[in-house]
């Protein structure tokens, strides 16, 4: 069903600027009418396919702005507020106007006779099908309020996740590239400028000096065309990476790095587990959860081992078997699913695991950190005292001599 962006008006005259899945222009123009909303234009955004849009106007919500909405929602829907009519106070009282689209185009879903969890299927705003699922058993079972409060949470630590993993990865980063920049710069401008002194005084320089005045001639003279090969090599790199199978590789080869392949698989983990988890504990049945559990995973090569483990399910065995036959789990998440399924709460257990490696990435990530920032100052420290002391000895010698 094909997605279309509207202009319109209501009764009142108020602007209203918002998008919609309807079967053609005209059924949308008469739907809207029929609600007393005056339409000014419509544009169709995207083709239809298979009731998902593919378009690149589609762009994912981010997860800070999904739970803060689920969970507002949750708020008012607990309060007894009407569906419809929470949807609307929750848009005119947001001031982040990628959170009102993603709340009028749910409304406009609802209103349009849909189910909420199909409202959100058929929004341009595209979510986990994890919360899709568990929202579609809650308008089943009447409990909405209950299983958006605990989406809610179970989004914001996914998105706490995403944030300790990254911040993890780019701090490092960030301090390195400051210290090229700084070395660079030093070799490549001031180191120059005292060079001329010494080719001056014609006197025999020492290999420390000589060195540095190498680098220095090599950055002035090929900086521009490193720079460029660098980035030309990792646009390339991006490029191949769009390759499913090359994408599989790599990331299988990023669980191999130290530190940061022990990050990335319990990530992973953490985020599946708890995925698991809240899909058991909202009604749904086991094999929709974990299809929906292993298609939310970043890693492509854990993502295929959980596919394989959910076929060893749907074949006859326990999640405890198959998560063992694939020989990448640790032996704690072992024990936990096998005491969940033997005593019937896996959800639990599940959540309980989630959390336990939630703290442990953090830890982990913040000791990391602070052991890592002295180390890149004094990296930093002892590169520049190279530099200063390929300088100033030269320097010293002349002044004996003179």
């Amino acid at each position: 069903m094909p997605t279309f962006q509207y202009l319109a008006y209501d009764a009142d005259g108020k602007r209203l600027k918002s998008s919609s899945a309807a079967d053609s222009e005209r059924q949308l123009r008469r739907e809207l009418k029929s609600r007393g909303i005056f339409v000014s234009s419509v544009k169709r955004l995207s083709a239809g396919e298979g009731g998902r849009e593919r378009s690149l106007w589609r762009r994912s919500v981010s997860l800070a702005d999904l739970s803060q909405l689920i969970r507002q929602l949750a708020i008012l829907l607990n309060a007894g507020i009407a569906l419809d009519e929470a949807f609307q106070l929750i848009s005119d009282q947001t001031e982040n106007s990628r959170q009102k689209s993603v709340v009028e185009s749910w409304r406009e879903g609802v209103l349009a006779g849909y189910s909420f969890s199909e409202a959100i299927r058929k929004s341009p705003y595209p979510v986990d099908d994890k919360l899709i699922a568990a929202i579609g058993v809650a308008e089943e079972t009447g409990h909405l309020h209950q299983v958006l409060d605990r989406m809610a949470d179970d989004l914001e630590l996914g998105n706490d996740n995403r944030q300790t993993l990254v911040k993890g990865m780019i701090y490092p980063a960030v301090m390195i590239v400051v210290a090229i920049v700084v070395i660079g710069v030093m070799v490549g401008y001031v180191v120059p400028q005292v060079a001329k002194v010494f080719v001056n005084a014609r006197q025999e320089l020492p290999l420390l000096t000589r060195a540095t005045i190498g680098a220095s001639d090599f950055l002035r003279g090929y900086g521009l065309y490193l720079v460029l090969g660098i980035a030309g090599a990792f646009t390339l790199f991006l490029f191949l990476l769009r390759d499913r199978g090359r994408r599989t590789r790599w990331h299988r080869s990023l669980l191999k790095m130290p530190v940061v392949g022990q990050w990335i698989l319990i990530a992973n983990l953490a985020d599946w587990c708890r995925s698991m988890g809240t899909l058991l504990a909202s009604g749904v049945s086991a094999m929709p959860a974990l299809t929906i559990a292993s298609a939310g995973m970043g890693n492509l090569h854990l993502k295929n081992k959980m596919e394989a483990v959910r076929e060893k399910v749907r074949q006859g065995n326990s999640l405890s078997q198959g998560l063992k036959s694939e020989r990448f789990v640790p032996g704690f998440l072992l024990h936990m699913v096998g005491s969940g399924e033997s005593s019937g709460e896996l959800d639990r257990m599940l959540l309980k695991v989630s959390d336990y490696y939630t703290a442990r990435l953090r830890n982990t990530v913040e000791t990391l950190l602070k052991l890592l920032e002295p180390a890149l100052i004094v990296f930093m420290g002892l590169v520049v005292l190279l530099i200063v002391g390929a300088v100033l000895v030269p320097i010293v010698k002349m002044n004996q001599l003179i």
